[in-house]
């Protein structure tokens, strides 16, 4: 069961409530890549390294916050 590779889909679903109103958006999760935080600035392709951000997901690109 534990061999093998692994393949799944992680979703994030951010709830807004604005003058009474409920919204739902679905954002799709994938590996943290290091060339989209680096177009942030040096600083941030320097976090990426340090806070290891490869091992983290990030909000894939394209998509409305």
């Amino acid at each position: 069961m534990n061999t093998g590779n692994r393949y799944f889909g992680v979703s994030v679903v951010i709830t807004k409530v604005i003058n009474g109103t409920k919204s739902k958006v679905n954002l799709l999760m994938g590996p943290c890549k290091y060339d989209e935080w680096l177009q942030l600035g040096e600083h941030f392709g320097y976090l990426y390294n340090k806070l290891q951000f490869q091992k983290w997901l990030c909000p894939q690109p394209g998509q409305v916050i």
